[in-house]
């Protein structure tokens, strides 16, 4: 879970950089370079970080059958938890990263970039 607030974090950092460096070094194109690296930290952490059947797997491992139905299902309730835990930090890093990108050079005009 803290894993998910640290890209946020960081993708936060990479998008005032990227304003930043627009505003200061660069011209008003280059501000939409942070968004678009916040967004490839999120497709980073959403395909790296859930080995769902793995877990599965593991916990499907003893040989009685209810204890199976049980290990099944409370390895789901977990790994739901988990990852309603995981989508907001990864939602408003995407989202924050996609509106950057797109209108990044907008706000860094507005901010005074040339």
């Amino acid at each position: 879970m803290i894993r998910h607030w640290t890209v946020f974090a960081i993708g936060l950092v990479a998008i005032l950089a990227g304003f930043a460096y627009a505003r200061w070094c660069g011209v008003a194109s280059d501000a939409p370079r942070g968004g678009v690296i916040a967004v490839a930290l999120t497709f980073l952490m959403l395909f790296l970080d859930h080995p769902t059947a793995q877990r599965l797997l593991q916990a499907k491992s003893s040989s009685n059958p209810p204890a199976d139905c049980t290990a099944v299902h409370n390895a789901l309730a977990a790994l739901l938890d988990q990852q309603h835990k995981a989508k907001w930090p990864l939602a408003a890093t995407s989202v924050l990263g996609t509106l950057v990108a797109g209108f990044g050079d907008i706000a860094a005009r507005l901010l005074g970039a040339p």
